[in-house]
């Protein structure tokens, strides 16, 4: 695994180990719908609009994690706005906050010597990938990190981090619409499928996932949880569209 693909992984499991109590803190935006939207207008150049079909449960800034076992890899759902169908097979959770490396950011890890435009663009076509191997790797019950073989040696030393180098078939769990059917849909250049294995139903009540994760080059990447019924299951693609041209990346935003 080389140095970028690696930093992407520890930074999305730092995210979302961090971000529940950094939000706490310093909420960017207020616990409404409609603020939600202003702050990723603003800042990230996104619309959001509240999709047809489906009603705000007012539960803002909710951390979910996907395993609760031994082998948890830190991996879950940081939701901003959590919305229910409105025949209560479907709730989806939008991000709390996208996954964004920006250009000033990249001059820090890498120096400012590096080739900024390039490897900014590489860090945020990453990010996509990068989250969704973690998602579905911890559904599959795989480890982030792994534990060092036993040392005969007495003497105490620190022991580096030893992450997860197991490969998985990217294409045999993830589907991806790019192109026309992208654009029309959330002015994105691609949008990511892909079931996430649930140790429990959520909320008692849902026991299939589904993530969806949009990617539009140089911005902000926004990852989504939709969770089904039995029967909502069966109709995931029609919740999918509901949210169709309700979320849309600007066209005109400048990305800092």
């Amino acid at each position: 695994m080389n140095l970028l693909k690696k930093t992407n992984l520890f930074t999305a499991f730092m995210l979302l180990l961090f971000s529940g109590s950094l939000f706490a803190q310093n909420e960017p935006y207020k616990r409404t719908f409609s603020s939600y939207a202003g702050y990723f207008s603003k800042e990230y150049g996104i619309t959001c609009k509240m999709p047809e079909e489906f009603t705000d449960l007012n539960q803002y800034f909710v951390v979910r994690m996907i395993r609760e076992d031994t082998v948890n890899i830190g991996a879950g759902y940081f939701i901003g706005p959590t919305l229910k169908a409105r025949d209560k097979d479907c709730m989806v959770g939008y991000p709390a906050e996208p996954r964004y490396m920006p250009k000033k950011e990249i001059g820090l890890r890498y120096g400012n010597d590096a080739d900024i435009p390039r490897l900014w663009h590489k860090s945020n076509a990453d990010i996509a990938r990068s989250a969704i191997i973690l998602e579905v790797k911890a559904g599959l019950g795989f480890p982030f990190e792994l534990s060092p073989p036993p040392s005969k040696d007495t003497v105490k030393r620190i022991v580096p981090i030893l992450y997860d180098t197991t490969q998985i078939d990217f294409d045999k769990y993830v589907t991806v619409i790019t192109g026309k059917k992208a654009r029309e849909m959330f002015n994105a250049d691609s949008v990511f499928l892909y079931d996430i294995l649930l140790q429990k139903p959520y909320e008692g009540e849902y026991p299939y996932c589904m993530g969806m994760v949009l990617n539009k080059n140089n911005r902000a990447t926004l990852l989504f949880k939709f969770f089904f019924t039995p029967k909502g299951k069966k109709k995931g693609e029609e919740y999918i569209n509901l949210l169709s041209r309700q979320v849309w990346y600007d066209e005109d935003f400048i990305a800092k």
